[in-house]
């Protein structure tokens, strides 16, 4: 039988092949869209946008039919993206550090 040995002959087995998160954020399903985070909900992982205190509270009207977030933004582009039938999270922090969490779909 073989004994073990600790040469470098490749990435350690316990190793990810891919880093869950870089400098542009947690990746998403959706091709090109980052994510600032990611949250367990139920059974499933689902990713988590910061929002600045307008887009978190200014979708709150009884009226809206659909949510509109900033241009160009990563949630407004994974929104777009997904066609409006895959929840995520939004997130903000006010100036107290409070942070508030919702759900979205």
């Amino acid at each position: 039988m073989g004994a073990f040995t600790t040469g470098d002959n490749g990435p350690p087995v316990n190793q990810p092949d891919e880093p869950e998160q870089d400098e542009r954020g947690v990746p998403t399903d959706v091709e090109g869209v980052f994510a600032q985070g990611k949250m367990k909900h139920g059974g499933g992982e689902y990713p988590v946008f910061d929002t600045d205190e307008t887009d978190f509270y200014g979708n709150m009207a009884d009226s809206r039919k659909r949510l509109r977030f900033k241009s160009g933004s990563p949630v407004q582009q994974y929104m777009q993206k997904t066609k409006y039938k895959i929840p995520f999270f939004i997130r903000h922090t006010n100036d107290k550090g409070q942070v508030y969490t919702r759900k979205i779909k």
